[in-house]
């Protein structure tokens, strides 16, 4: 019998604790984890609401800590270790292996996941939250069409023209003057292919190691790699400074357990579109807290983006399998 309630939320957050789109629709693969329908549609979209909510605050405070002058290895480095700890006391709290079976593509899927942190933190201390978030959610079309490459899956014309459709809202954030690029644009969705290249991992992981696993040892890893460049900066970092840290760490994981959550009330594939409110969120804290005023373009090619993601979604096959 499916396992129910807030903690079957927590032990699936181990399997994406990323502040990335949920991907899980867009690569045909059976999932062992897999939520069934529990709840109502309305608890559904509060619960993603409550996730998308927190993956904007989550955002809002990586921009914050460049306000403070903190490098990103140090925002990954305290990020990772916060959730490494949490995946940890959950693993085993719950009698949880952390074995990793598949060690090549363990080592792939953190190595993908932590570049991807790196330049989606980079950009979102250097250009509009907007900008960064709109680029980064390219991930989902990154995966459609790496089905057809990578998985040899078929990609239906659709996708293809969702995919042209949002890269020409792509083409109206990082370059909103004709023939001149926004580099710093570029790392944002550099974070988004690469956040794709990674959920091609994790979902060959799924059948071999579990989503706690995937979780910690990415956490780990992110936070091992990361401090040899962040330890001098850490130890003379304040209170405040750690706080804003620490809470990067917790909105990633309050982040996943609302969208973890809304799948368990309810599997249809629409519930996804509601992930995208963390656009408008992250958007409102940028107009609030750090004065950021947008073109015309930046909207446009927002809007391109999310709604070739939200049709990209409705499209996609409803899996209606539930665990036993």
């Amino acid at each position: 019998m499916a396992e129910r309630g807030l903690g079957r939320g927590l032990g699936s957050v181990m399997e994406l604790s990323e502040a990335v789109p949920d991907l899980s629709g867009f690569v045909t693969a059976e999932d062992p984890h897999a939520l069934g329908d529990t709840g109502s549609a309305k608890a559904a979209v509060v619960w993603m609401v409550i996730g998308s909510v927190a993956f904007g605050t989550m955002n809002a405070m990586v921009k914050w800590t460049g306000d403070f002058d903190i490098g990103v290895p140090t925002v990954i480095m305290v990020r990772s270790a916060v959730i490494a700890g949490l995946a940890f006391a959950w693993a085993t709290a719950n009698s949880r292996s952390l074995r990793i079976v598949d060690q090549r593509k363990m080592l792939l899927r953190c190595t993908t996941g932590l570049i991807a942190m790196f330049c989606y933190f980079y950009a979102l201390q250097s250009i509009p939250i907007t900008q960064a978030v709109s680029l980064q959610y390219t991930a989902p079309l990154f995966v459609a069409l790496l089905s057809g490459r990578v998985l040899k899956e078929r990609v239906s014309p659709w996708v293809v023209a969702c995919v042209a459709i949002s890269f020409v809202g792509v083409a109206l954030i990082i370059s909103p003057r004709f023939g001149e690029i926004e580099p710093d644009a570029l790392f944002a969705l550099a974070s988004g292919f690469l956040a794709a290249m990674a959920y091609m991992f994790v979902r060959d992981l799924r059948s071999t190691d579990s989503p706690t696993g995937v979780v910690f040892w990415f956490a780990a890893f992110s936070a091992v790699i990361s401090l040899p460049l962040a330890i001098r900066e850490t130890v003379t970092l304040g209170v405040e400074e750690m706080v804003i840290l620490i809470g990067v760490g917790l909105g990633a994981g309050l982040g996943q357990v609302g969208i973890t959550m809304a799948y368990q009330q309810a599997k249809a594939a629409w519930i996804a579109a509601f992930s995208y409110t963390t656009v408008l969120v992250a958007s409102f804290f940028g107009w609030l807290f750090f004065d950021e005023i947008l073109l015309i373009d930046d909207y446009i090619g927002a809007l391109l983006i999310i709604g070739t993601g939200v049709a990209l979604i409705l499209m996609t096959p409803q899996d209606t399998s539930t665990e036993s």
